[in-house]
């Protein structure tokens, strides 16, 4: 997984995102936002590495990460 995360640019569409983390995912949240903008979080998970969490707005990749790392993240 890490070494797929980093090939990940911001921006890329979701259908990038998902061929360059190979495909297997999970949709773990989606919502709208109040600007009408949708936002989505997709899971992927490696036995040997974890999981990396990856955040869509719009289609486009604006966040990925491993959990604990996001979680300690500054505003």
């Amino acid at each position: 997984l890490q070494s797929r995360t980093q090939k990940l640019e911001l921006g890329m569409t979701k259908d990038r995102v998902i061929r360059t983390m190979g495909g297997k995912h999970t949709t773990v949240g989606a919502r709208e936002d109040s600007a009408s903008r949708r936002l989505e979080v997709l899971r992927f998970e490696d036995a040997k590495t974890g999981e990396v969490l990856v955040y869509l707005r719009d289609g486009k990749l604006v966040q990925w990460g491993d959990v604990r790392v996001l979680e300690n993240m500054p505003q």
